[in-house]
């Protein structure tokens, strides 16, 4: 008996969202919006479209309540996780969405791009490769080399005689 009086009791509660930042990118600066979202505007115009053509979310029924995302919102709020360390609460204050909402979306998002992934990598020809590593080697003096990460650090314990030019600046060598 007691249970149900304090289930009767309990309030909702209600948390203050941010209304209107849909609008607000669009006031961004090319290099605002690149730093919130990190990509060019017409990266985003291009991953919007193939959203679009690829049917990306065309299964969402409207039962009423709140109105369903479009592939836009959906980009930014992936593209805003993806390429910042907000959370996922944030996100939803900022889009004015539950928690659970970004959660799905994004998750959604993942698993749409990754069985997509064939249609942006592209692993190149044998005949690529051979030509790349040439240029390495003409640039760079690299023999076999085919690409290049920058700030990559790979742990390792060089000899003794060759350890200063190993050390990186965070003190190890690498």
């Amino acid at each position: 008996m007691k249970l149900l009086a304090f289930i009767g009791t309990t309030a909702i509660e209600h948390h203050p969202r941010q209304v209107g930042y849909l609008n607000l990118i669009s006031l961004y600066s090319d290099a605002d919006f690149f730093r919130h979202l990190r990509v060019t505007r017409t990266t985003f115009q291009y991953l919007s479209v193939y959203l679009q053509n690829s049917s990306f979310r065309s299964q969402v029924i409207f039962h009423g309540g709140f109105e369903p995302m479009t592939v836009n919102e959906t980009l930014y709020i992936n593209l805003q996780y993806l390429g910042n360390q907000g959370s996922m609460r944030l996100l939803a204050d900022k889009f004015n969405r539950t928690e659970s909402t970004i959660c799905n979306v994004i998750d959604e998002f993942l698993k749409f791009i990754f069985n997509k992934q064939s249609d942006f990598i592209k692993f190149p020809s044998r005949e690529q490769i051979r030509l790349v590593a040439s240029k390495f080697k003409s640039k760079a003096n690299f023999p076999c080399v085919v690409s290049a990460l920058d700030g990559c650090h790979i742990p390792f314990h060089p000899k003794s005689p060759n350890q200063v030019p190993y050390r990186n600046y965070k003190k190890f060598y690498s």
